[in-house]
């Protein structure tokens, strides 16, 4: 009875370590509070994915107003809103991530950029039709972002610095869209 005993509390050991590395795992790519993939998760998953495809950067407009004006708090739920959004109108082979404060990633496999952007647009159209409310008062909350679309392999920091290009571009025209990168003529 005693040997029995021993090997289901072993049983139960190995369970229990498994259930531990599989929560730590989780905790290591995601982020704890939109429950999105994190920045470096999405920096793995560059490397596997294959081309074509296309990456959206998106960054909430104003959003360091929004804080001061609103609080950390109303803050934090524009960022779980928009996360939800997201995940809740992408195909099921995209890729969401939280780049950090307040930017996203979608990764948008076997997809052209001007699909992409449509989607991007789409989302912020609905984002637009639902503002947040706080106390009283609506809040619009609003995003802008870049496409880049990838065609051949490259280095994570390559695609990066390229989808923030056409998002800077977007905040410096007057927020609130999207632009595709384009090389310079």
């Amino acid at each position: 009875i005693l040997l029995l005993q021993e090997s289901l509390n072993k049983d139960m050991q190995m369970q229990i370590i498994g259930s531990a590395h599989r929560e730590s795992y989780l905790a290591s790519i995601t982020d704890g509070m939109t429950g999105l993939y994190n920045r470096r998760h999405m920096t793995q998953i560059l490397k596997q994915v294959k081309p074509p495809y296309s990456v959206a950067m998106l960054d909430i407009d104003d959003f360091k107003e929004i804080n001061d004006t609103y609080g950390h708090r109303f803050g934090d739920r524009i960022i779980r809103y928009i996360a939800s959004n997201l995940v809740g109108h992408v195909r099921s082979s995209d890729y969401v991530f939280r780049y950090g404060g307040d930017e996203f990633v979608v990764i948008f496999p076997g997809c052209p950029p001007e699909n992409a952007k449509t989607v991007v647009e789409k989302i912020a159209h609905l984002l637009k039709q639902h503002s947040l409310e706080y106390e009283d008062k609506t809040v619009p909350v609003t995003f802008s972002g870049g496409v880049y679309y990838v065609e051949t392999p490259q280095d994570a920091d390559i695609i990066l610095d390229r989808v923030d290009n056409p998002l800077y571009k977007s905040k410096k025209e007057g927020k609130d869209r999207v632009a595709i990168f384009a090389l310079d003529p």
